[in-house]
């Protein structure tokens, strides 16, 4: 209402974000497959091979699962659907993580794996390693299947029109980026390759 707006930069969205300009993305991530290390899914190297595994090994395998997401696609097309154990992406608090919901719920034993944003995957098995140790497998993207988008280019975004503004974060990208990379390390952020 002031005519002022509340804020000139957001640090974190996809790149090609239709809502606003969007800088050079900066990292690249994605959604992560979860589990306890040493609780039976240890085979598990690779996503792909869990639909199978579950089939030959662990049918009863409890899979927590967000109701908003790409991973619903992916559960049906591994055959997982029955073992889904379903949550809520958004319970309302905004102080409460839906990542840290699962997790929390894979630690107690509730859940035997999960598919979560990559840096929240990263940052809370850094703060829950007294815990146990969490596998974080990085998901790929399916050429067959286009709606089920894991990896994610990360950039900045300004507001259209503003050119400059956006050369300028560019360039205090380029010119920071080992101690962008450094923080996104430090906070165990997966990075892949873009």
């Amino acid at each position: 209402t002031s005519g002022e707006y509340a804020c000139d930069l957001v640090i974190t969205v996809p790149d090609k974000f239709d809502l606003a300009a969007t800088t050079e993305p900066y990292y690249t991530t994605s959604y992560m497959l979860v589990y306890v290390k040493g609780r039976g899914l240890d085979e598990v190297t690779d996503p792909q091979m869990l639909g199978k595994f579950v089939e030959e090994k662990k049918p009863d395998l409890k899979f927590g699962l967000a109701d908003v997401g790409p991973a619903q696609l992916w559960v049906f097309y591994q055959g997982l659907m029955g073992n889904m154990v379903p949550f809520q992406g958004q319970p309302g608090d905004p102080k409460v993580s839906p990542g840290k919901l699962l997790l929390d719920q894979l630690i107690a034993g509730n859940i035997d794996a999960t598919i979560i944003w990559g840096p929240t995957a990263g940052y809370y098995a850094k703060e829950y390693q007294s815990q146990a140790e969490l596998v974080l497998l990085p998901m790929k993207d399916d050429a067959q299947n286009p709606e089920m988008k894991f990896v994610y280019n990360m950039a900045m975004a300004v507001r259209f029109g503003e050119k400059a503004w956006k050369d300028q974060v560019n360039q205090l990208i380029k010119d920071n980026s080992q101690e962008i990379k450094k923080i996104l390390t430090e906070y165990h952020v997966p990075l892949i390759e873009p």
